[in-house]
Parts: C-alpha cells; sequence; structure tokens
C-alpha cells in the first residue's frame, strides 16, 4: 500500500488528468476521440490495487444464479471501453458479472438447467451457510427450480 501511495503522490497530475478525461466523459455521454490514447491508462488507475487484474490465477467463488451482476460503471463507458479493446458485448460487466465469466472459461462445472435455459458453472457452489433451513430451501426453490431435491 505505500508503494501505491508514493505512486499516486508522485503521479498526481497525470492521475488527476485520467480523472478529469472521465468526467468529461461522465458528463457528456461521449469519449473525446483526441483522448482515445487515455483510455488503457484510466483502466490501469482503477485497477491501481487490483487483486483479480494482476492475478495468473483465481478461484472466483459465487452463485449467479441467485445473485445478479452489480456495476455502477455507466453504459456509455463500458461500450466505449469494449469498442476501443475490440470485445465483443457477451463480456460486458454490465451483462455478466465476475463469477458468470469465470464460469464461462471454467474447465469443470456443470450443466444447470432452470425452466428450458441451461446456463454452464463452474466449480458450482455445493454447500455453504445457506445450506441451513430455510434458507436452503428458498435459495433452492427461487435459483433452482428445487434441482437440489432431486
Amino acid at each position: 500500500m505505500k508503494l501505491h501511495y508514493f505512486f499516486i503522490i508522485n503521479s498526481s497530475d497525470c492521475i488527476s488528468n485520467n480523472f478529469k478525461a472521465i468526467k468529461q466523459f461522465l458528463t457528456s455521454g461521449k469519449w473525446p476521440s483526441d483522448l482515445q490514447y487515455l483510455l488503457k491508462h484510466i483502466w490501469a488507475v482503477f485497477f491501481l490495487v487490483g487483486a483479480i487484474y494482476r492475478a495468473k490465477k483465481a478461484i472466483i467463488v459465487g452463485d449467479p444464479l441467485q445473485v445478479r451482476p452489480v456495476t455502477t460503471m455507466p453504459s456509455a463507458m463500458n461500450d466505449t471501453l469494449l469498442e476501443y479493446y475490440h470485445v465483443d458485448k457477451t463480456w460486458s460487466v454490465l451483462e455478466e458479472s465476475v463469477q458468470t465469466l469465470s464460469d464461462r472459461v471454467n474447465v469443470y462445472g456443470t450443466e444447470i438447467i432452470k425452466y428450458a435455459n441451461s446456463q454452464w458453472v463452474g466449480c458450482p457452489l455445493r454447500v455453504h451457510r445457506r445450506y441451513i433451513a430455510p434458507m436452503f430451501s428458498i435459495a433452492n426453490k427461487i435459483a433452482y427450480d428445487n434441482f437440489f431435491s432431486r
């Protein structure tokens, strides 16, 4: 943390300019074409202490069938980043969570079928504190269509 602190203090002008560009973007809703080169630097500033961003391997544990993704990123910024990095919208952080994105590339898991729709869940969470009544029966009914009672 001290390293990050000193980096921020000594790079405050650059970081400040990045945040000014973000503010300009958020107020206008459009990324200025003359500031395209800043996108990768802004992304790096957002993840200055991002553990998952820096990790070579990570274990992501969660339940995408129970909790929808939560994001505070404006859709215009998300779309700009997807376009800049030539990333398909199926990888959008507005539609997907860290859990569903990691599930997508996980070779271990299972196909969960709910209401004629299927979803790949990598390393499904089988045991957790919610397996105690009444939370288990409620979650099982709502999220899994009673999958775990079969």
